[in-house]
């Protein structure tokens, strides 16, 4: 595959505790960097410092301020936490906002309530945020471990959606629309190819990671694999992917699996 850019900094989350070259194991509710200029991998954010011990990252996106709007895989406490509708109750479909005070091995921040996915009828488990991207408009992508049916066209979990907020925070408002639909370039809402990691690269192009194996768009990919996606969107998209990523390449064991991931 084509090199990635190498101006860029991938952010990656995995699923289970995963073992990265010149890092050491880490945890589902840590943060690596891999900076494709020098082939290095860092720890970028050690979750058991900030309160996510025992949970897991399941969508990040990092802004251009270095903070970071992150998702998780099930509903828990967290402590020290502002703005939230619940206290500090967090539920799988919400999205909070952290803003780091230090980074690495002694990470420390603070926490804030930035977008409450039941205001905008996100409150099945299918409809889990598994993924999403900020963008700098103040708009964002999301994609959803089922179907997501509330406030919108249907998104299933091999598409993207794109949310217009009208507010964020406790009282979260707004509309969304289908931005990307994977079954039109041959991605299957059954099996592996559940979109789970996305990101907008700065040419406009979308980078995604799958829940497993993935065939369609012209490629083919693996669950610790990042793919780009260069195209048409829309509720008719058309276009092709590739590899950009393989892991498998970089030090990452097959049998791991990205679940979040941002590109900054």
């Amino acid at each position: 595959p084509p090199p990635p850019p190498s101006s860029n900094l991938y952010y990656l989350s995995f699923l289970n505790n995963t073992f990265v070259p010149g890092v050491g194991t880490v945890r589902d509710e840590d943060i690596v960097t891999y900076d494709p200029a020098t082939g290095n991998w860092e720890l970028f954010l050690d979750g058991s410092d900030v309160g996510i011990g025992g949970t897991d990252i399941n969508a990040l996106s990092v802004l251009a301020d270095g903070s970071v709007v992150m998702s998780f895989n099930t509903s828990f406490s967290l402590f020290g936490l502002t703005g939230g509708p619940d206290g500090i109750n967090v539920d799988d479909s919400d999205l909070v906002l952290f803003t780091p005070t230090s980074t690495g091995s002694n990470s420390s921040g603070t926490w804030s309530f930035y977008f409450d996915g039941s205001d905008v009828s996100l409150t099945t488990n299918g409809e889990d945020i598994d993924g999403v991207c900020i963008l700098d408009d103040g708009t964002f992508l999301f994609s959803s471990v089922g179907t997501a049916k509330g406030g919108g066209p249907n998104s299933h979990d091999e598409n993207v959606a794109l949310f217009t907020p009208t507010s964020l925070g406790a009282n979260s408002g707004g509309s969304w629309e289908l931005f990307f639909d994977g079954s039109d370039v041959g991605l299957n809402s059954n099996g592996g190819e559940d979109l789970n990691g996305i990101s907008l690269d700065f040419d406009g192009t979308l980078l995604f990671s799958t829940t497993g194996t993935y065939s369609g768009a012209g490629s083919s990919g693996n669950d610790e694999d990042v793919s780009r996606f260069t195209g048409t969107f829309g509720a008719a998209t058309s276009g092709s992917a590739q590899l950009i990523l393989d892991l498998s390449a970089l030090g990452i064991d097959t049998s791991e699996d990205v679940d979040a991931l941002s590109i900054r």
